[in-house]
């Protein structure tokens, strides 16, 4: 270009590559280089990304608050148990159903029991949908019948043994991973004899492990 051109040009953009700088310096007298937005975000990006992994390194080696390693008879205990309390609801005519352990935040946000948003672990999937770790699964069961078994003859005996999440306050001694077992009793006419039902069925489970030292407590999710 003349140089009666390149006198028209008052800005010049381009990435942070100095390269380019020097050549806008050189061939545009008196200009103004102007880094591009996309670099701009680019490179703080980069900076910020490199100031998490350090400071990430430092939880490398120890799992989160509120979680723990189960090593050997840990392991084996723990499946001790699955296996009676297994043996105990298939006897008892229920059925295993696992569910996600992610649902849509609003599962839990419109519910009747009250979860407290502070207690949720919650992320966003790739389409900006808000959704959690599961912190219940009653309700997750819930849906589960309403949109997978609507057809199912009733009374509906299922029974889960999975983990839940709750975001515990630090210093609380509170695991924020806890693994649940439990049954759930859908449908049928009569709710008193349901209620008996899973008293008994919990009263067995309990007896099982150590029949003369357990406490039974009855309670309502409204309270």
């Amino acid at each position: 270009k003349s140089r009666e051109e390149k006198s028209v040009v008052k800005y010049f953009i381009c990435d942070l590559n100095d390269t380019y700088r020097s050549i806008a310096y050189k061939y545009f007298r008196g200009i103004t280089v102007v880094a591009d937005s996309f670099h701009v975000i680019k490179h703080l990006n980069k900076a910020m990304d490199d100031v998490r992994k350090r400071i990430m390194k430092r939880y490398d080696l120890i799992t989160p608050e509120g979680t723990r390693d189960l090593l050997f008879a840990d392991c084996l205990a723990r499946r001790a148990v699955e296996r009676k309390l297994e043996k105990l609801f298939l006897g008892f005519g229920y059925s295993e159903v696992v569910t996600p352990g992610i649902e849509f935040y609003d599962l839990f946000s419109g519910s009747s029991r009250n979860f407290q948003q502070e207690s949720l672990y919650k992320l966003v999937d790739s389409k900006g949908r808000l959704i959690t770790l599961r912190p219940d699964s009653t309700i997750p069961i819930a849906r589960l019948v309403a949109t997978r078994l609507p057809e199912a003859r009733l009374p509906l005996r299922l029974y889960y043994n999975q983990s839940i999440f709750e975001n515990n306050a630090l210093l609380k001694g509170r695991s924020d991973e806890i693994v649940q077992a439990g049954i759930e009793l859908i449908g049928g006419e009569n709710s008193k004899r349901a209620d008996y039902e899973a008293m008994c069925t919990a009263v067995e489970a309990m007896a099982s492990f150590d029949k003369d030292n357990f406490r039974l407590e009855i309670g309502h999710i409204g309270f």
